[in-house]
């Protein structure tokens, strides 16, 4: 992957001339307050205009390219000749959903998303404008259902013109439930010209995986562009979806008539799933946070070039931060078990499942905070993951299979327990790429004395049509255990539990992996592991938890009063990390949001 971001790179300064070229920026971007809106200039001209004081929704309008060239529509904001008249709730560029604890502020007829003042109005100190506003999203009788604050940088440079958005919604008072619907959510409204259909239009839609104008609708991707001419002026306009972003990479609401989309929630809508798989509950006192860059430049810009611009885009992250600093307490949510395991978040339910290996047991930590049996027997289950689709993948020592089930099934169909005409060992762990490939550890742990019939302990890649791979085969005293990907996924970790190590193996495109080399050393008894948005990795050994950075430095360790096996991310905002101990389970808020799988 890496090589792959070197070489966009060099493509990308190797196209003198074209709009995504990348280059420095050019005169500063400025914010300023001009009878009472929020006016935003490139050098002298203009770049957009914030209406924030007479809508329902506050939204960016006219967006104008490096040439001057208004790139969406004008209606409802302003009637213009060639313009149609449909979807008057399509706001240029917004952000809103169509179902936030039951009611629609995408279709605001009886909501509003009010502005309630800015935070900042000033410059980024990198030629850039930044701009920190709030928002409150009120019911139709005026009820606060959400509060929002919304950054907002703007920058320009022989690259094209950007917008990068930080939003964050949550609630003090109440649980906010984000539905699923495809009415929704970070969207742009194009101008007439960039349409696929309809009067004036001349564009055409692509997305990162090669899906072009209608087949990019429902579609799941990290950025989409539209290309077309806007008064015989070429331009390109496109959305990027950041990798921090819930259920990344995004579903896309694309429409031919100009409407796109990035929608996180909409799976009942793009994957023809039962209504309400795509909800996300984020409990009272707790934020989600969404992240996207505009990218509006002229020229049609290619798909090589616009890869290189999503790669910039996430190069651009913050400064990296620690993940200790301002870390909450270790908190007992309960003990009496007899060996806890495989800790997993639920979004949809807002619940943690955990195994109970030698008690046969699944247990769900629900958001009351209740415990209760969720699944027995387990099959001696260890480690679980869940998708964002409701899918339950797990490892069992009983079966000695790998197996999936939807969350309320009782009877787990297997994935995978066999290589070669062989039984697997007991596999222990799992995780999973965005592209459905499987990664899973197959010690010797649930075997109990029995011999291996593989005469070996592996790691294994398995590919969605079932076929399984060998990532490492070691001897029958090495013991694969804990296993992660990078935020990337162009790193696969793996834990040594023999050998107090964890080793990483670089992760291709397709999914093969290379050579395996050690990352860092630790304390003894690596096993379960944790990563979080930056990168960090969460090592449950010896000491407690012991967290290294994407350079393998070792930040600190979290002490846990036992030994800890396994630890993985949960909650509405992602900062508590959950860690399963011997015969406790515990829990601790941390600053830095983590991965749930």
């Amino acid at each position: 992957m890496s090589s792959l971001r070197a070489a966009l790179r060099l493509l990308c300064a190797s196209l003198l001339g074209h709009a995504l070229a990348p280059g420095a920026l050019a005169a500063d971007v400025t914010a300023t307050i001009e009878e009472g809106v929020l006016v935003v200039r490139d050098g002298e001209r203009l770049f957009c205009r914030y209406l924030h004081t007479d809508s329902s929704t506050p939204c960016l309008y006219p967006l104008l390219d490096p040439g001057g060239v208004a790139v969406t529509r004008g209606y409802p904001m302003e009637e213009l000749a060639g313009e149609s008249a449909d979807h008057p709730h399509h706001r240029s560029v917004w952000f809103a959903h169509g179902a936030v604890n039951g009611h629609d502020f995408w279709h605001p007829a009886e909501t509003t998303i009010r502005h309630a003042g800015f935070e900042l109005i000033g410059d980024d100190g990198r030629g850039g404008a930044l701009v920190i506003s709030r928002n409150e999203w009120r019911a139709s009788a005026g009820e606060l259902i959400c509060v929002e604050r919304r950054t907002m940088r703007f920058a320009s440079g022989p690259a094209g013109r950007t917008i990068d958005f930080d939003i964050e919604l949550g609630s003090d008072e109440h649980d906010l439930l984000f539905g699923d619907t495809k009415e929704g959510t970070f969207a742009i409204r194009l101008a007439p010209g960039l349409r696929i259909e309809g009067e004036l239009a001349t564009g055409e839609s692509v997305n990162s995986a090669g899906d072009e104008n209608g087949a990019c609708w429902g579609k799941r991707a990290s950025w989409v562009a539209y290309r077309g001419e806007v008064s015989e002026h070429a331009c390109t306009v496109a959305i990027f979806d950041h990798p921090d972003n819930v259920n990344h990479p995004t579903w896309w609401h694309a429409r031919k008539y100009g409407l796109f989309a990035a929608n996180p929630f909409g799976v009942h809508d793009f994957e023809k799933l039962p209504p309400g798989t795509g909800d996300r509950r984020v409990a009272r006192g707790e934020r989600i946070a969404f992240r996207y860059r505009v990218l509006v430049a002229t020229g049609k810009a290619q798909p090589e070039a616009l890869a290189g611009a999503s790669l910039r885009y996430l190069d651009s992250s913050p400064v990296q931060r620690s993940p200790l600093a301002g870390a909450g307490e270790v908190e007992l949510v309960r003990d009496g078990f007899l060996f806890t395991e495989g800790p997993a978040w639920v979004p949809t339910t807002s619940s943690l499942l955990f195994s109970d290996i030698p008690a046969n047991r699944i247990y769900e930590l629900d958001a009351a905070g209740e415990i209760k049996v969720f699944r027995e027997p387990s099959h001696y289950a260890n480690g679980l993951l869940v998708d964002e689709l409701g899918t339950l993948w797990a490892c069992e020592h009983g079966g000695r299979r790998v197996s999936r089930s939807t969350l309320g099934a009782d009877d787990p169909k297997t994935l995978a327990h066999e290589f070669g005409g062989a039984r697997l060992n007991s596999p222990n762990d799992l995780v999973l790429r965005d592209d459905g490939q499987l990664y899973f550890t197959d010690p010797p742990y649930g075997l109990l004395g029995k011999p291996s019939e593989l005469g070996a302990n592996h790691v294994f890649r398995r590919t969605p049509s079932g076929e399984l791979f060998v990532v490492y085969r070691g001897a029958e005293g090495s013991r694969p255990n804990g296993i992660r990907l990078s935020p990337r996924q162009d790193w696969l970790y793996v834990a040594f539990t023999s050998k107090g190590v964890v080793r990483r193996f670089p992760v291709a495109l397709d999914g093969t992996t290379g050579k395996g080399e050690v990352f860092v050393e630790t304390s003894g008894g690596p096993d379960g592991m944790a990563v979080d948005r930056d990168g960090n990795l969460y090592v449950a050994a010896k000491a407690g938890v012991e967290i290294f950075s994407p350079g393998g430095q070792r930040w600190g360790v979290i002490e846990v009063p036992e030994k800890p096996a396994n630890c993985a991310f949960g909650g509405s905002d992602a900062r508590t990390l959950f860690v399963t101990a011997r015969k406790g389970l515990y829990r601790v808020r941390l600053p830095v949001p983590g991965l749930f799988r």
